[in-house]
């Protein structure tokens, strides 16, 4: 009888997870599908050509205005001046989308020039790999680890928390602010020249972004020095208040009470 329920137990234990199983076997074939598709007929070839052409052109685009985006929301949603709660929680959650898609359009930014042999494979790794290579292509290397540790460090927020200081996870992020310039070079200068409206919009971000700091450093200093309480340490209790006893509220126990200090 035991050996039944453990049966019937586990048969509906994994049922469940059978049927989580078929959204991944439907996306693996539909994926298997479009492959040999794009392999084996005309229209599939085609389109896969007309695909390769728009990555090309617009891969790294779209990863470099991800990243400005990224930056330019992620500091807007520190500001506790002008905005709410609510509002600094959904422009973090619009950072963290703007992060997502500016890592997966890096990634295939990075396939296609290494597809197309625009980059060699030591190109993706390690900077200024190849000789003869533009020097801004290794600026994009350096660009791209940059963004990757702080692509980790969003991911990894809450195993920092209450483990070390706040300043090591604030420093370790902060390497957007360097990662973003950096790819900005390696986008204006490595790959076609770029329209001038586009240097000029890059270059007012960076002015933005700069005065954004500049405002949140004075802003904070000026907070700590203006007279913010400080906080209690850990370990280290407040002060006792003494607490002074009431006098008896009825007169004949006062008088009892002064009675015994007589005697």
């Amino acid at each position: 009888m035991r050996d039944e329920l453990r049966l019937t137990r586990s048969s509906r234990e994994g049922r469940p997870a059978r049927r989580r199983r078929w959204p991944v076997v439907v996306a693996v074939l539909g994926a298997g599908v479009l492959l040999a598709a794009a392999g084996y007929t005309h229209v599939g070839r085609l389109a896969t050509a007309y695909v390769f052409v728009i990555l090309h052109f617009y891969a790294g685009v779209v990863a470099l205005v991800a990243l400005s985006l990224t930056v330019m929301i992620g500091l807007a949603s520190t500001d506790r001046l002008l905005l709410a709660i609510g509002q600094r929680v959904l422009l973090q959650t619009v950072h963290r989308a703007t992060a997502v898609l500016a890592v997966v359009a890096l990634g295939v930014h990075i396939a296609v020039k290494v597809l197309e042999a625009h980059a060699a494979i030591g190109d993706a790794v390690i900077p200024f790999y190849s000789q003869g290579r533009s020097l801004f292509i290794g600026f994009g290397t350096i660009a791209a680890y940059l963004m990757l540790v702080t692509y980790w460090s969003g991911l990894a927020r809450t195993r920092f928390a209450g483990k070390v200081r706040p300043w090591v996870w604030r420093l370790v992020h902060g390497c957007a602010y360097l990662s973003w310039p950096i790819a900005m070079l390696h986008g204006l200068n490595a790959g076609r020249q770029a329209a001038t409206w586009v240097a000029v919009s890059y270059l007012a971000g960076l002015v933005l972004v700069g005065l954004g700091l500049i405002v949140r450093i004075m802003s904070r200093f000026g907070r700590y020095a203006i007279g913010a309480r400080p906080t209690p340490t850990a370990g280290v209790l407040p002060p006792r208040v003494p607490v002074q006893r009431s006098s008896p509220r009825n007169p004949n126990q006062r008088q009892l009470t002064q009675g015994r200090r007589n005697a």
